[in-house]
């Protein structure tokens, strides 16, 4: 026993889901558990859309001060070299 002891907390993490109905929202635990999934995956993609959009903010900023740069050098914007139009 002593032996099976030391897997005890292994066993019970791995015991199957018991389907029970939350009160509170009337959802089954299979439900709340997708629900708190969908939930944590839609904050996920919202902080990758944030980052994306500061990201892109961030290199349309750095090619305005190129252009700027270069615009005050006396070159045409036509002929700004590595700046996106």
């Amino acid at each position: 026993q002593k032996f099976l002891g030391r897997y005890r907390g292994w066993r019970l993490a791995c015991q199957p889901l018991i389907e029970q109905c939350n009160p509170y929202t009337w959802l089954t635990t299979s439900e709340t558990i997708a629900k708190l999934g969908k939930d944590e995956y839609d904050d996920m993609l919202q902080k990758r859309r944030d980052a994306a959009i500061e990201e892109r903010r961030k290199d349309e900023e750095e090619n305005e001060k190129k252009k700027e740069e270069l615009t005050a050098k006396g070159i045409p914007e036509q002929f700004h070299p590595h700046v996106p139009l």
